[in-house]
């Protein structure tokens, strides 16, 4: 009977989202949210170093962006931007039975600006010191939908690695607005003044919400919103204190075997038809 009302009750907010007060889809979202605690054995978080990393993360882009509707179906199977030309971009993967399920880019703020740059004015976010933006974002087909399984644990190693190897202030990203109550309820994600487009053009012109996460409130509001909560349900917990074995590493990375050499970065964009 409860689960009938509860289910009922998020029906309701989903059809109603622009008149419901922000707060209150937040609580109920937290609400819903569980964390996976023993995470699959085999699943690895890690930075991607080398070609066919940086290949299969650029197909699986391709792939979800393509279902997404953000662009066509590229003859190469891959999605490449000039940011990946950057020195110091990060890419993220998720790894599991030797197969690419999840990615995600950092691109950390230098002379040649962010992608962001293009719709909207980042000065103010800038001022808080040094940010990066969370772009390229792709979830294999069976892992979306069940964020717990895939999206937390890699939210939980993004967050740290910008925060604690890059030494970063602020995190700024750009997703459909229905999707930004994510970043919001668990995150403490603010959205950026004037940040909602209708229409964006690095995602083939659908529209966007792009919002800013100060990494020290983050944490700061995540460890009095979820104290005294369970386990399974304390975000805060599990973003700081919890120890995943499936997060590999980062230590000792200077920023440089992060990216790729020359000739390799030369020949992925070949293939992608750059």
């Amino acid at each position: 009977m409860l689960k009938s009302w509860r289910r009922r009750l998020e029906q309701c907010l989903r059809k109603h989202d622009q008149h419901v007060p922000n707060a209150l889809k937040d609580r109920v979202y937290r609400r819903r949210m569980r964390l996976d605690l023993s995470p699959p054995a085999d699943l690895v978080i890690k930075v991607a170093r080398s070609k066919d990393e940086h290949a299969g993360a650029s197909r699986l882009l391709h792939d979800a962006y393509v279902d997404a509707g953000y662009m066509a179906r590229h003859s190469s199977g891959m999605r490449l931007s000039n940011y990946h030309l950057i020195p110091g971009h990060r890419v993220l993967i998720a790894v599991q039975r030797g197969e690419i399920v999840g990615t995600l880019t950092l691109i950390p703020d230098s002379p040649l600006g962010l992608p962001m740059d293009a719709a909207y004015d980042l000065t103010a976010v800038r001022a808080v010191g040094g940010i990066a933006e969370i772009s390229a974002l792709a979830i294999k087909r069976g892992y979306r939908g069940h964020p717990a399984r895939l999206m937390f644990p890699m939210v939980k190693y993004f967050f740290h690695y910008a925060e604690r190897q890059l030494g970063l202030v602020g995190l700024i990203f750009c997703v459909q607005p229905r999707h930004f109550s994510f970043y919001r309820a668990l995150l403490h994600a603010q959205p950026l003044r004037n940040g909602y487009l209708k229409e964006y053009g690095f995602v083939g012109g659908a529209p966007a919400q792009a919002g800013f996460i100060n990494i020290a409130a983050s944490l700061r509001w995540g460890k009095k919103q979820y104290a005294g909560t369970r386990p399974e349900k304390n975000f805060y917990d599990y973003m700081v204190h919890r120890q995943l074995i499936h997060l590999e590493s980062p230590a000792g990375d200077d920023g440089l075997d992060a990216s790729l050499k020359a000739e390799e970065l030369r020949e992925l964009l070949a293939e992608s038809g750059k």
